[in-house]
């Protein structure tokens, strides 16, 4: 949920997430992020206007940055890009195989964001334009007691 958090609000988003960790707690946030070499405001003006008003993408080493000044570790780090990608493909295809049922809920306007948002947001996510997330955080003081696992070999005797 990063892009609905706002950069600016970084500090005090993470902050809070800091202070509410029980000692040897995890903090698991997905959200979805842009790349640096694809420039600002992905989607253009439309996906900030009428899907997403307030959001705000950043690159993953900005959200990486902030979760460590606010005094949180990285345990993990998990990209969900093509994954995402495909679940867009599937609630497209679910979408359009429903539209008529939507029709009778919704303005037509709002249809038609949803005719575009969905393939648009898909072929972004397979463009790698922008990703998907998941940081796996905890607090900075517990990091000699970490209780996760070691990712690959057991330890050199």
């Amino acid at each position: 949920m990063y892009e609905h958090v706002g950069v600016a609000n970084y500090p005090e988003y993470f902050g809070a997430v800091r202070r509410a960790l029980r000692p040897g707690g995890r903090f698991l946030n997905q959200g979805i992020t842009t790349v640096r070499t694809a420039g600002e405001h992905i989607g253009g003006e439309f996906i900030y206007r009428f899907v997403f008003p307030g959001a705000e993408l950043t690159d993953l080493g900005t959200v990486i940055s902030r979760i460590e000044d606010a005094g949180l570790l990285v345990a993990d780090v998990r990209d969900l890009r093509r994954d995402y990608a495909l679940t867009l493909r599937a609630w497209e295809r679910r979408y359009r195989d429903h539209r008529a049922e939507a029709a009778r809920e919704v303005p037509e306007r709002v249809l038609r964001t949803f005719d575009l948002y969905l393939p648009g947001c898909a072929v972004a996510f397979e463009a790698g334009e922008i990703a998907c997330y998941q940081v796996l955080t905890s607090r900075a003081e517990d990091a000699r007691t970490d209780p996760l696992p070691l990712a690959g070999a057991a330890p050199l005797p």
